[in-house]
């Protein structure tokens, strides 16, 4: 689990190292921050959840991967250009 917001300096990091995904995006949206969810397959609930998702309808976990990693480059690149 990773969240973070700038603005307010709020930082979410696990209590222990097995703290599902979903439950850290319930934490991070009761301290009212935006969540996105980067999925793969049908999304789950953690898809169903978060206010902003981000689906690869595949099967295989490295392919989801390989795309994400590719979204997450590009978002970065977007926002450093941005600031």
């Amino acid at each position: 689990m990773l969240a973070l917001a700038l603005a307010g300096r709020t930082f979410l990091r696990p209590r222990h190292a097995s703290v599902p995904p979903i439950e850290g995006l319930r934490e991070a949206q009761g301290r009212g921050l935006r969540t996105v969810a980067l999925t793969g397959r049908d999304g789950g609930a953690l898809g169903a959840l978060a206010e902003i998702h981000i689906n690869v309808p595949h099967e295989t976990t490295c392919r989801v991967q390989e795309v994400h990693m590719t979204l997450l480059h590009a978002i970065c690149e977007i926002v450093e250009r941005a600031y």
